[in-house]
């Protein structure tokens, strides 16, 4: 919780709140914060993530985690950043990446969910998954949509 306090403050709270008021439209301005936060998460998985766990966390290699996972990053910024807008608040944010990551690293670093040939790439609650990026992408281009018609 508190870590997810303070990167929500830096992403959502200070981050794209930022760039929106330096002149970036709405989904440049979450895709900014997707970024930076997607960079803050690298040395997490290269230096500091026992081997063991990353293997839980992933079949795929390197080549392939590092855009996938960034897909899935930018796509959850989305989400998490217009949240951030709409109530003017980091809460929603934080109580949301809390409970996802207790719930996902639970179930997959516990080994309650397990996966065969790659079927983590298609099919996880971990945002490196194709159906997490799917579905993140729909919810963050729906409410995009709904703020700039809005906004008209």
């Amino acid at each position: 919780l508190i870590k997810n306090f303070f990167e929500e403050l830096t992403w959502r709270g200070y981050g794209t709140r930022t760039a929106i008021a330096a002149g970036l439209p709405r989904l440049q301005a979450h895709v900014l914060a997707g970024l930076a936060y997607a960079l803050w998460h690298l040395p997490l998985y290269v230096y500091f993530l026992e081997r063991a766990d990353f293997r839980a966390t992933t079949s795929l290699p390197w080549a392939l985690f590092i855009p996938v996972f960034f897909a899935g990053v930018l796509a959850f910024a989305v989400v998490f950043g217009e949240l951030r807008l709409r109530t003017g608040s980091i809460w929603p944010g934080v109580v949301m990446h809390t409970v996802g990551g207790a719930v996902v690293n639970t179930l997959i670093l516990d080994g309650h969910l397990t996966y065969s040939d790659h079927g983590d790439a298609l099919f996880s609650p971990a945002p490196n998954s194709l159906a997490s990026i799917i579905l993140l992408g729909l919810v963050g281009l729906l409410l995009l949509r709904r703020a700039t018609a809005g906004s008209q």
